[in-house]
């Protein structure tokens, strides 16, 4: 089984076990992509779990994006997506500060803007 949704890492690991009592195996994993870009090598995608699991799914994964396997720990996939989520939120939140004191000091969020990477 090949979860590809996002979730907590305690959800991975129940997951794992309800798939072993019956004697399945389990990989996890994140898509990390915006939709656009799913299926072209711009797409990174994380998995863990099952090492020979994933030897056998690896080729169909790689039909997704640019697939990189995180080793069989089934929650590193899920804890690695939560963080970056978690980065990428508080990101923005310290940007819409910035963009708010620069706004108080008269400075308009558009000269923010152009002085910030990515924005």
């Amino acid at each position: 089984m090949i979860q590809l949704s996002n979730g907590a890492a305690d959800d991975a690991t129940a997951l794992q076990a309800r798939h072993a009592a019956v004697g399945a195996t389990s990989l996890d994993g994140a898509i990390l992509g915006f939709p656009g870009v799913v299926g072209t090598p711009r797409c990174p995608i994380v998995v863990s779990g099952d090492a020979p699991s994933f030897a056998g799914a690896a080729p169909l994964l790689a039909a997704l994006g640019d697939v990189q396997y995180l080793g069989e720990g089934i929650a590193r996939a899920s804890g690695l997506d939560n963080a970056l989520v978690f980065f990428a939120m508080s990101s923005v939140v310290c940007y819409l500060q910035g963009a708010a004191i620069a706004e108080a000091s008269g400075l308009p969020r558009e000269e923010l803007a152009a002085r910030v990477p990515g924005a």
